[in-house]
């Protein structure tokens, strides 16, 4: 990775124990940690691409 795009910043959000548990799974899914599935399913997002039925789900829920 090109020193320019280094991921040095860090944001978060606040959820509720069922809710980690929850989203956790889904990244376990598809063998990546929450931190990563995270990262990759909000710059899907940015990039206008759609989340998945089971995705749009659970962060709905989490709305």
């Amino acid at each position: 990775m090109p020193n320019d795009q280094l991921r040095s910043r860090t944001d978060g959000c606040k959820m509720a124990d069922a809710e980690c548990e929850r989203l956790t799974v889904l990244a376990e899914t598809d063998d990546l940690t929450l931190s990563e599935w995270c990262r990759q399913v909000l710059l899907a997002r940015a990039d206008g691409e759609r989340p998945r039925t089971i995705e749009e789900t659970v962060l709905a829920g989490l709305a």
